[in-house]
This record gives C-alpha cells, sequence and structure tokens, in this order.
C-alpha cells in the first residue's frame, strides 16, 4: 500500500483535521461544537472515550457518560453561542 493510499484510508480523519483548522483559522465557534457532538458520539457508538487516559463503558460507566455528555452538551453550547 502506498503513502497515498495509506493516507487517504482515513480519509474522516482528514475530514476532521481540516475542519479543525478551519476552525482556527475563522474562529467560529459551532464548527469545535460540530466536531465535539461528532466525538460524543463517536464516543458512544465506540463504548470508550479517550481524554487523558483510556476510559471503558463498561469498567468505568459513570464516567464514560459523564465524558461522553460533556462533550455533546459542550457542542450544544458552543453551537448555541454561535447562533444566539
Amino acid at each position: 500500500m502506498t503513502f497515498m493510499d495509506q493516507l487517504l484510508s482515513k480519509w474522516r480523519t482528514l475530514i476532521v483535521l481540516g475542519m479543525m483548522c478551519l476552525a482556527v483559522v475563522t474562529g467560529i465557534a459551532a464548527i469545535w461544537g460540530l466536531l465535539f457532538m461528532l466525538w460524543g458520539v463517536q464516543t458512544i457508538r465506540a463504548g470508550s472515550a479517550n481524554v487523558i487516559e483510556h476510559i471503558e463503558r463498561d469498567e468505568n460507566p459513570i464516567l464514560f457518560w459523564i465524558i461522553a455528555g460533556a462533550w455533546i452538551l459542550s457542542g450544544l453550547l458552543l453551537i448555541a453561542s454561535t447562533i444566539f
């Protein structure tokens, strides 16, 4: 597999990195809000979260749901701050 094939196989990661750059350059909080929401949903789907350390839903359910909820709530607040 060539370097370009390896890079393009992770196209979702490339899109998120592009969105992060766009959010930094433009200062639009809603972009960060969308990213936080995506991270929250992905955390729930995967059943694990990575903050400073790896948290599994089955091993630490309360902490897991606090983290997932915080990401989704942060995303909603960032989007709302752009709208209102």
